[in-house]
């Protein structure tokens, strides 16, 4: 996987100031293969109580394998109503994916929305803050 330095704005301002926040790497080293400010797009076509909603991207961190990908969707803190709160972005099924998700509050869509795995973007992209976002390929 293309490699990304620990910049400045990568650190914790309350935490240590020399190493990333989210994978612990000092500064101008890589950051680590699982940390969260390196992702790439993933596509999901969602499902909710059965029925095909619509498809649905969002950026994932680069170092999950479609297994981790999956378990954040399906078996953590993660809700399943949050791409009807703009997490994400929506290629077709927004209105239908809201309309569940508006119909069972307060409860909300976890239990009832599958997310099933269509598609990894083969690049990965820095999303920290401290500079503009880069894109590489691998």
């Amino acid at each position: 996987m293309t490699e990304f330095p620990v910049l400045p704005g990568d650190a914790d301002p309350a935490g240590k100031p020399d190493e990333c926040f989210y994978c612990k790497q000092t500064m101008g080293e890589a950051h680590g293969p699982k940390c969260v400010l390196i992702v790439r797009l993933v596509y999901y076509v969602v499902h909710v109580d059965g029925d095909f909603i619509g498809l649905w991207s969002r950026d994932e961190t680069a170092g999950w394998n479609m297994e981790e990908c999956l378990a954040h969707k399906h078996g953590s803190t993660w809700c399943a109503s949050n791409p009807a709160e703009g997490d994400g972005l929506w290629l077709y099924g927004k209105p239908a994916f809201k309309k569940f998700a508006e119909a069972i509050k307060p409860g909300c869509l976890c239990g009832l929305a599958k997310f099933t795995l269509v598609r990894a973007q083969s690049w990965v992209r820095y999303s920290g803050s401290d500079t503009p976002t880069r894109s590489e390929s691998p």
